[in-house]
């Protein structure tokens, strides 16, 4: 296997612990914060989350892109190399 899927697993599990300190967050009543100071946290705690998953997407995107040029390069020289021109 992959040595990245470990890492993607990894990455859901922080992301739903991030999802859920932020619910936690914003429904907790007895706090030190206020109101309004626990929705700067859980605003800042959801911009995070989402950044992340965007970031983690791109990366996936583009090991996708790598994967498939290492593909067309390796089949590229396989067939030059039986049939070379």
């Amino acid at each position: 296997t992959p040595p990245y899927q470990g890492s993607y697993f990894y990455h859901t599990l922080h992301f739903k612990f991030t999802l859920r300190t932020a619910h936690l967050l914003s429904t907790l009543n007895i706090t030190c914060f206020s109101l309004k100071e626990r929705l700067v946290f859980v605003r800042t705690l959801w911009l995070y989350l989402i950044i992340m998953k965007f970031l983690c997407f791109c990366f996936s995107l583009l090991e996708e892109l790598a994967n498939g040029l290492i593909l067309v390069f390796f089949f590229t020289n396989s067939f030059l190399s039986v049939f070379p021109a």
